[in-house]
């Protein structure tokens, strides 16, 4: 499948518009779809023109975009709305910091919100979607069916995903704690 990773342009405190760090969590994202063509798109760089470029010339199948921030939020649904006109055939799902701890704000046309670790819930989504089972999976909210998700097994020992980008350079993460005990929104 064509995956289209979106890091949108935030209005989020700090030092936004001095540093742009690359999108380390989509990245690891990436390197874990290694059947599938996917394709990261930062807006803070590419801006909207980049985003109808590759919208029209890519044609991804799954729409994927990052909200970190609780601030973003707004942003980000109006962005899927934006995408969701330009392709309505195309899956599109929202993950990050906010969109784990508040899933329930998002609404259609959003098909879902990855909540947790997204490196191995996307993975088991999109192998879901291809098999045509597309049912129910821990870790993975539906807006247009909101009842209660089941979430994913909190691993007791941190994980490593590893991935290379370009054969050159290695990176690699920990899976931090998920924590559904604290949930602001």
């Amino acid at each position: 499948m064509k995956v289209l990773l979106i890091h949108p342009h935030s209005k989020a405190l700090g030092f936004g518009d001095m540093i742009r760090a690359e999108p380390l969590g989509l990245e690891s994202i990436a390197g874990n779809l290694r059947r599938h063509l996917v394709k990261i798109l930062d807006l803070r760089i590419e801006g909207r023109r980049g985003l109808e470029k590759a919208l029209s010339s890519f044609r991804p199948e799954v729409v994927g975009i990052s909200c970190l921030w609780t601030c973003d939020h707004v942003k980000v649904q109006e962005l899927a709305l934006f995408i969701k006109k330009k392709l309505p055939k195309s899956f599109l799902l929202i993950g990050g910091i906010h969109a784990s701890l508040c899933y329930e704000q998002f609404k259609e046309p959003i098909d879902a919100v990855i909540v947790g670790e997204g490196e191995e819930t996307l993975r088991e989504l999109l192998e879901a979607i291809e098999s045509g089972k597309d049912g129910p999976l821990p870790g993975v909210f539906r807006p247009s069916d909101p009842k209660k998700i089941p979430l994913k097994e909190i691993h007791r020992e941190p994980r490593r995903f590893t991935f290379s980008l370009k054969g050159q350079i290695q990176r690699s993460r920990l899976s931090p704690w998920i924590s559904t005990a604290f949930r602001p929104c």
